[in-house]
């Protein structure tokens, strides 16, 4: 998006782009009073809505349990090929390799909405 200048985080803190400061969404704050005048200025164009990032299928496999290969040959070892089809097998079936990494730009929060009536 061009011309951002501002993006939301965890919906109530505000990242000024330029130099990567963080302040919270409070009128008594002097960065977010001087945002929310440039907000009221130039629109809300220049804000971006919060980012949520789901991960991919390798990740979402090891944030699951999926076995490292330490624990593979253990499973191997003690349950034969059998168990160890079973075990990555639910995982795999879980997470299919089909499941891509994604990033999605939420909408802005309300309260963004009153700063450029303002």
């Amino acid at each position: 998006m061009s011309g951002v200048m501002f993006k939301i985080l965890d919906g109530e803190r505000v990242l000024r782009l330029s130099d990567g400061a963080e302040f919270p969404h409070d009128p008594d704050n002097r960065d977010f009073v001087v945002f929310a005048d440039l907000v009221a200025d130039r629109g809300l164009g220049i804000v971006e809505g919060e980012t949520v990032v789901t991960p991919g299928y390798v990740q979402q496999r090891v944030e699951s349990g999926y076995p490292d290969v330490g624990e593979q040959i253990d499973i191997l070892y003690h349950g034969g090929l059998g168990a160890l089809r079973r075990v990555l097998g639910d995982v795999k079936r879980e997470y299919p390799k089909s499941l891509a990494a994604t990033e999605d730009i939420l909408p802005l929060p309300e309260w963004c909405s009153g700063l450029e009536d303002a």
